[in-house]
């Protein structure tokens, strides 16, 4: 158990408060600031600017990445703003070809900033318990990024917590999905002490042919080509007391996280949708019924839901398949057959048909562009 514990930083009354070793400072947080509306889920800022960081310590220039990416640095003053996932996306395989290095995930994970979890980690700080923290995270992973969900589930080891990154906007991205698991451990292991180890970690990316930067990072087991990303903590790690625990605290940060949700967007039932529409697309196309079922509840239900968010199910569809589409054909190990079929086409000419309509040519053709051969 933790015996001593140093506070780097404090989310209270709107603002961040930073005591870590580059000095203390504090940001004013106007919670009821306006954020641009962009096109798109987006992710904090903070949590961003970790990543940029990250990678300079690794011996990048960080920001001339997120620049080339596409992402404005001068979001990075305003901490209510978010960037954009697909841009995050893009830092990631920008940072792949400039270090050569697939694990780089992992490596910029060692730079972690308990701050970058945002409204999210400070309420998950102040709660009394490793599973009440754990719970809260699930609660409020919005208020980090609007691109992605979790869920708690009891299993025969313990505690399972998984997460689906950026279900339905990309396929599996090892990068992101190292450092975000190894962010997350991080912080975990802060707030309940650094012999905090999962009893499972499980990754949805095949096995590496080097696997000692996980076994170092994570001190467990390790599952690879896993139908989700998660980690698995014993139950009596679940019950551990935290020391950052406040209860009074507690109620101003779960305040906190909710405007922060409300400020990047968040969208819980259309990013189960989309969650789900994923799973089910190598089966053939997926219809609201279907996915209402395993939601276990109504289609009127699933409609009324989504039209709270601003969304309906077949606009949602063919975001998932169009932002698959532009990944899948990016990959020429897949056929175009093998495509159509990922996507849940019933044929070859119902794929190029919708192939016109995202990218204004044919499969073939848009595959030529990306990888630079169009004439």
């Amino acid at each position: 158990m933790l015996n001593s514990i140093e506070f780097h930083y404090l989310y209270i009354h709107g603002q961040v408060f930073d005591f870590s070793d580059r000095g203390a400072g504090v940001m004013t947080i106007n919670t009821t600031a306006h954020v641009e509306t962009k096109a798109g889920p987006m992710t904090s800022v903070l949590w961003v600017r970790n990543i940029v960081d990250a990678l300079d310590n690794l011996g990048l220039d960080g920001m001339a990445l997120a620049r080339e990416a596409g992402i404005d640095p001068a979001l990075f003053d305003t901490v209510e703003s978010g960037v954009l996932v697909s841009e995050i996306v893009r830092l990631w395989e920008l940072a792949v070809a400039a270090s050569g290095d697939t694990a780089i995930g992992l490596s910029a994970a060692n730079s972690f900033r308990p701050a970058s979890m945002d409204a999210m980690g400070y309420a998950m700080m102040s709660s009394p318990t490793l599973l009440d923290a754990l719970k809260r995270g699930v609660r409020y992973l919005g208020a980090v990024t609007s691109a992605s969900n979790a869920r708690l589930e009891r299993t025969a080891q313990g505690y399972c917590l998984e997460v689906n990154l950026m279900a339905g906007i990309v396929d599996v991205q090892r990068q992101n999905h190292e450092f975000t698991t190894l962010s997350i451990l991080k912080f975990l292991r802060w707030i309940a002490g650094p012999d905090l180890n999962p009893v499972l970690i499980e990754f949805m990316h095949a096995k590496p042919v080097d696997t000692s930067l996980y076994i170092d990072a994570f001190s467990c087991p390790i599952h690879f080509n896993s139908a989700h990303m998660a980690m698995t903590f014993s139950e009596s790690d679940a019950a551990r007391i935290l020391l950052t625990a406040n209860a009074q605290i507690s109620a101003i940060h779960d305040q906190v996280a909710e405007q922060r949700i409300s400020q990047l967007g968040g969208s819980e039932n259309a990013l189960r949708v989309k969650q789900l529409i994923v799973q089910s697309l190598p089966e053939g196309e997926p219809t609201r019924d279907d996915i209402a079922a395993k939601m276990a509840i109504s289609s009127r239900t699933l409609q009324r839901r989504l039209q709270d968010e601003g969304q309906t199910f077949h606009e949602i569809l063919d975001e998932v398949r169009h932002n698959l589409a532009k990944r899948y054909l990016g990959n020429e190990k897949l056929s175009l057959a093998d495509v159509a079929h990922l996507l849940g086409f019933s044929d070859q000419s119902s794929f190029t048909r919708a192939a016109h309509r995202w990218f204004d040519t044919s499969p073939s053709k848009y595959r030529h562009q990306v990888h630079g051969r169009d004439k």
